[in-house]
């Protein structure tokens, strides 16, 4: 069960508290949060006040950084739970997909998104990025995320790695050619493989399928 309460009495996670004094944020940026609070709102049972707080949340962690395309970081976290109301309502899974950059990314930890979000969301996000904190930095090689997820049963967890990796194929324009061409091939080789395997959303992986290729295929 989701710890909405405990969400809620903990409303004074601001910036200064994850040691970052700014945010990046745009016009658009903020045009997407508006958007995804009234979706989130309308679609699942998640409330208007814990959709806002997690999305601050999630700005206030990731401060000033930002993505390969120049938009600022938290706005891919928004992306990957938007794409996840394509397979699921379920509030811890849409929770997790906000949170999901979050451990791997920012000082918080493992620990506080089980204090804040209860145990479910926590499991969703070490599934995730296994990236076990527990006082200690510590992550996976790539072939051990892989052999790992490969063993992994959990459907909250894939429809999460595999809407990650739908945003981040979506917008592999902005990284350099090099990176394209290996993400396209491990795309190809392992993710769409890997979501046949377990069921997931054939026009995620169309639609992954369709980028990837082009990208391989361009001379």
């Amino acid at each position: 069960m989701i710890k909405f309460n405990c969400l809620l009495q903990r409303p004074h996670y601001h910036s200064t508290d994850l040691a970052a004094n700014k945010v990046s944020e745009t016009t658009e940026s903020l045009a997407q949060e508006r958007t995804l609070v009234d979706l989130l709102t309308a679609e699942t049972n998640l409330t208007q006040e814990i959709v806002e707080k997690t999305i601050a949340f999630i700005k206030n962690a990731h401060g000033l950084m930002i993505r390969k395309s120049g938009a600022p970081y938290y706005t891919h976290p928004m992306a990957v739970a938007k794409i996840l109301l394509d397979v699921t309502k379920d509030p811890s899974t849409i929770l997790a997909g906000l949170l999901h950059d979050i451990v791997e990314d920012t000082p918080v930890t493992l620990t506080q998104i089980d204090l804040m979000y209860g145990p479910e969301v926590a499991y969703i996000v070490d599934r995730v990025t296994h990236y076990h904190t527990n006082g200690y930095p510590w992550k996976f090689s790539d072939m051990e995320n892989k052999n790992m997820l490969s063993q992994c049963v959990n459907i909250r967890v894939i429809q999460v790695k595999l809407a990650d990796r739908l945003h981040n194929t979506q917008t592999l324009y902005a990284r350099e050619w090099a990176d394209q061409q290996r993400i396209a091939k491990e795309t190809l080789s392992f993710y769409i493989p890997w979501g046949k395997k377990n069921n997931i959303c054939s026009k995620w992986l169309t639609e992954m399928q369709y980028i990837c290729e082009e990208i391989l295929n361009r001379k």
